[in-house]
């Protein structure tokens, strides 16, 4: 029983790495962004942060640091595909040969060398007593708690129930008609690839570019508030000549 329990807890701790960059890239894809370099990503934020932990022997420090060079390698992949436009498939598979090679070279120093801080597990009083369950499930470190329990929900939150999730969705659903609002749907999707990577890294076929013209039928100009909501649903739902045209016979008066 002490064996299996030993198992589940230790799959917890390695199947967390993963589920952070499975969340990184489920939320990249909802900004329509596909990317092939999270084992690049993965092994970058490595490194930094065992090369950072026997410098600095503080955990949080190693984290922070993983997490820092995951925002620059996202800034570089999303300046070179939503900005150049370059094409997501291979520009991921280079970040893939890049990252493994460059933390193959760089941790070749420190191969074999255990980190001399960790984070401490963290045991949750009553259930961590319970026989079998309480240390397999409930005898974990801070961030196999974060990442299975509190991060999940303050995503699902962050795109579903907050403005700038809707925002995120949008660009990755309807780039065309988020490209014709006022906000720019190009820097929303770098800001995000930034951040998201910076998710994936701390874990240690491409949808093509986006478009650079939008072609939309003409927005009926109607006056007053009702004018205002027609133009503006208009406009986010993408309506058709038809429509427009009779959303146009409703607000415009027959001339005489």
């Amino acid at each position: 029983m002490d064996i299996l329990a030993g198992l589940i807890q230790t799959a917890f701790l390695a199947g967390g790495v993963l589920a952070l960059a499975a969340m990184g890239e489920v939320l990249a894809e909802r900004v329509g962004v596909v990317n092939l370099g999270v084992e690049g990503l993965m092994a970058l934020g490595a490194v930094t942060a065992i090369a950072t932990v026997i410098t600095t022997p503080v955990p949080v420090l190693g984290l922070a640091a993983a997490l820092a060079v995951g925002l620059f390698a996202g800034m570089l992949f999303a300046t070179a595909t939503v900005v150049v436009r370059a094409n997501q498939v291979l520009a991921g598979l280079a970040l893939t040969l890049i990252g493994t090679g460059l933390a193959a070279t760089v941790g070749r120093a420190y191969s074999g060398t255990p980190a001399p801080a960790t984070f401490q597990p963290l045991d949750i009083p009553v259930l961590s007593d319970i026989p079998f369950l309480g240390r397999a499930l409930f005898s974990h470190n801070i961030l196999v708690y974060v990442i299975f329990l509190v991060l999940p929900l303050f995503l699902h939150w962050l795109m579903f129930r907050t403005r700038h999730g809707l925002t995120m969705r949008a660009v990755g659903e309807a780039w065309a008609t988020m490209a014709s609002l006022t906000r720019s749907s190009t820097s929303s999707t770098v800001a995000a690839w930034m951040a998201l990577s910076a998710l994936r890294v701390s874990s240690s076929g491409s949808p093509g570019p986006a478009p650079t013209s939008v072609q939309l039928p003409p927005v009926p100009r109607c006056g007053g508030v009702v004018g205002g909501v027609v133009e503006g649903v208009g406009r986010v739902m993408g309506m058709s000549p038809k429509q427009f045209d009779q959303q146009r016979a409703r607000c415009v008066p027959p001339a005489a």
